[in-house]
């Protein structure tokens, strides 16, 4: 069977797979914005569809938030790069130290 045959055999299949390319390539774009992966999460979406979305949801943030000035960080940082705060020591404190030291901010 030649491609032609199997073209006109598929034919009312095409924009199934259309659909399921498009919405999995914008799936992905969503998701990677999230997991902040956006090369590989619309390609898995491409090519996997809904399961490409579970499995970059699935995978480690590579950013994370300083608890300390709330800027984009490494999530393997020890120390944050713009503030210069150790966050591990950061993320270990209280609540209650986060509230005392935001509470010496000023206020009103």
């Amino acid at each position: 069977m030649s491609w032609q045959g199997l073209l006109v055999e598929f034919e009312h299949l095409l924009p199934w797979v259309g659909a399921w390319l498009g919405i999995g390539f914008i799936g992905g774009v969503f998701v990677g914005w999230q997991r902040n992966r956006w090369l590989l999460s619309p390609i898995l979406g491409l090519l996997l569809g809904p399961l490409g979305w579970l499995l970059v949801s699935r995978m480690r943030k590579r950013l994370r938030e300083c608890p300390s000035c709330s800027r984009t960080i490494a999530s393997g940082a020890s120390t944050c790069r713009h503030c210069g705060a150790d966050v591990n020591k950061a993320d270990a404190r209280s609540t209650r130290a986060t509230f005392k030291t935001a509470d010496r901010g000023g206020g009103w």
